[in-house]
């Protein structure tokens, strides 16, 4: 437009018309040195993000990394604590099964014995009452093991109340 005024006349005059084309060439040069400045801020702003989020992400991969080695120390641990219950458990049972052995063959010696026989707990409960005995009393063992309050006194008594093998777990009862 500056050359086409040049040569052809216009009403304004070219010195205004030169200045205010100056004018906003320079406008535009000050826009474009903003624009160069924020764009230069926004990638200095994103590569600090970008910095950030790299630094978060390998926080992330170590907090992953140490859980990881706890968790595998857990497991190892809670593997050894189960190996050992497995263990205990198999010698408890291992123990339960002699004991029940031994309770079997001290029941049948008890059973056997050609003496009247029988036996109570610390708790004055019949815990074991022989054949001998059940002949003598006429009481079958079925009907006597169990009880307590001194039933056994029933067939030599007829009246609950303690008996001399009371005086083994309360010497002052007689």
């Amino acid at each position: 437009m500056l050359v086409w005024s040049y040569d052809h006349p216009l009403t304004v005059s070219f010195t205004y018309l030169a200045l205010s084309v100056g004018v906003i060439i320079g406008l535009v040069i000050i826009r474009q040195i903003i624009v160069l400045n924020e764009n230069s801020q926004f990638y200095i702003e994103a590569q600090e993000e970008i910095a950030e989020r790299m630094q978060a992400e390998m926080e992330v991969i170590k907090l992953n990394e140490d859980l990881e080695q706890r968790v595998i120390q857990r497991t190892s641990q809670l593997e050894a604590t189960n190996r050992d219950l497995q263990s205990q458990i198999f010698e408890r049972l291992a123990a339960e099964d002699a004991l029940k052995d031994s309770e079997r063959r001290l029941g049948d010696i008890i059973d056997f014995l050609p003496d009247a026989t029988f036996v109570i707990n610390r708790d004055g409960i019949v815990i074991a009452w022989n054949r001998a005995i059940e002949k003598m009393t006429g009481v079958k063992a079925a009907d006597i093991l169990g009880r307590g309050n001194y039933d056994y006194a029933l067939p030599f008594h007829g009246e609950r109340r303690p008996m001399l093998i009371d005086l083994v777990l309360n010497p002052i009862l007689i």
